[in-house]
This record gives C-alpha cells, sequence and structure tokens, in this order.
C-alpha cells in the first residue's frame, strides 16, 4: 500500500529494519568512507518473496549504484553491504536477508518492478 508515493511496509519490517535505518541516517552525512558510499548510491530497493504478506518471507535488498563506481574509493562494495546486512539479522517470519550492491544495467526489469524503494527520506531519493 502506498502513502503519499512511498510504500507501506508491514510494521514488522519496519522493526527489523531499525538498526539499518538508524545507522544510514546517523552516517549518511557523515565525512567517513560509509557516510561517502550512502552518498553514491542511487537508489536503495527491497523485495520480498513470496510476499509481504506471507508466514515465511525472503528479502532481498538492492543496493543500486552507478557505473562509474564499481568500488568505491579503493574499497569494494561488498565490505559495506556485509556490514549494512549485519544491522538485519533473519528474525520472526523474515526467514532470510539477502542483498546485493548492482548497477540498473544488473537489475532485471522483474528484480526492479517486484521491489520497492526502500525509502529513507534523503538517503535513496536522490534527484538528477
Amino acid at each position: 500500500m502506498r502513502n503519499r508515493g512511498r510504500v507501506a511496509f508491514p510494521d514488522d519490517f519496519g522493526s527489523l529494519t531499525e538498526k539499518l535505518r538508524r545507522r544510514m541516517s546517523r552516517k549518511h552525512d557523515g565525512r567517513g568512507d560509509e557516510g561517502r558510499a550512502l552518498r553514491a548510491l542511487r537508489e536503495i530497493r527491497v523485495g520480498a518473496a513470496p510476499s509481504w504478506l506471507a508466514d515465511q518471507v525472503k528479502i532481498m535488498f538492492s543496493f543500486i549504484r552507478d557505473d562509474a563506481t564499481p568500488d568505491f574509493e579503493g574499497r569494494a562494495w561488498h565490505e559495506h553491504l556485509e556490514r549494512w546486512l549485519k544491522l538485519v539479522p533473519p528474525a520472526g517470519r523474515f526467514t532470510s536477508i539477502d542483498g546485493s550492491v548492482l548497477t540498473l544495467d544488473r537489475l532485471t526489469a522483474r528484480e526492479y518492478v517486484e521491489s520497492d524503494p526502500l525509502d529513507l527520506d534523503h538517503l535513496s531519493a536522490r534527484a538528477e
């Protein structure tokens, strides 16, 4: 369900991602490498399989980067990804949490359509 263009994620998903959301909000404007990496992301999307309402849900985060940043300031993107995913351990009906850092060219149309933007206010809605 959408409210003013935003996805209304289930409450338990909001609770599950609280640590990730707090960290990203805290680090986004920082001068460190993680803050710069967050600002370099084009969008963050999240999908649920088989659906958000299922009894057992697999979550997939897609951290979408620009083509021009195959690594970030000498650090591989997977290092940031691992740090971010550790903040979202499987719990309750969310049995699996996975993610990837990829470009739009690597994201299939199906993956894009079947996922929703993880709008952390300013974090994933960068204007071009």
